[in-house]
């Protein structure tokens, strides 16, 4: 299923990694079509335009799940 959404918000973010290094990410929130909301954290490395529309539709499909049910 192919979700349709919308950027809300997004920002970089640092996290502690498991030797206590610093990871580079960035949050994303996003609102599907359906009215579902949430927030995806990507890595820098994921960080492209490419890679970014992949895992962001892949997230909307996952939060509209739930829709799909009563279909």
């Amino acid at each position: 299923m192919d979700s349709k959404y919308k950027v809300i918000e997004s920002r970089q973010v640092q996290k502690l990694g498991p030797t206590g290094s610093a990871i580079s990410q960035y949050r994303v929130w996003i609102q599907t079509e359906r009215g579902s909301t949430g927030a995806a954290d990507v890595d820098a490395a994921d960080w492209t335009a490419d890679k970014l529309k992949e895992i962001l539709g892949n997230f909307a499909s996952d939060l509209d799940l739930a829709f799909t049910l009563q279909e």
